[in-house]
């Protein structure tokens, strides 16, 4: 045993806490990624489903001197009007637009973080852009 020297521990008096320190830092950071992450991913679907189902309401616009003549097509004023009204009805104030016969609809706006904040991520970016196409009469198919 006289072959062993004896190790000074004295030098190593608070590593333990400083790597509980780092550790719980990174815990955190991997938290703040969780929760914030899981409710952008949760607000882009939510989004999603706003622009679908406002280009919908658009599309449901149809001329009626088309539908007369057994035809059918969009009419934009209204179409672009219904689907930005049910965008601004549901907090989420968009544009719609015509081209053809399909009503597009775009929605962006931010979300607060919860965690993120610490480290100065203040909001999240939510965008989403859906379309529909107006369809008309049940068949077989030609």
């Amino acid at each position: 045993m006289s072959g062993l020297k004896k190790i000074n521990s004295k030098n190593e008096y608070g590593s333990v806490t400083a790597m509980f320190v780092l550790l719980f830092i990174v815990l955190m950071a991997v938290l703040a990624i969780v929760v914030d992450g899981g409710r952008q991913l949760s607000s882009e679907i939510d989004a999603t489903d706003l622009v679908n189902q406002a280009s919908r309401m658009g599309a449901a616009q149809l001329k009626v001197e088309y539908l007369r003549r057994d035809q059918v097509a969009i009419n934009s004023t209204k179409a672009i009007a219904a689907a930005e009204q049910f965008m601004y009805q549901h907090g989420h104030p968009g544009v719609a637009w015509v081209k053809g016969d399909v009503v597009y609809a775009r929605v962006t706006y931010y979300i607060r973080t919860l965690l993120s904040s610490v480290v100065g991520i203040n909001s999240l970016k939510i965008s989403a852009t859906g379309s529909a196409l107006d369809v008309s009469g049940i068949g077989p198919p030609s």
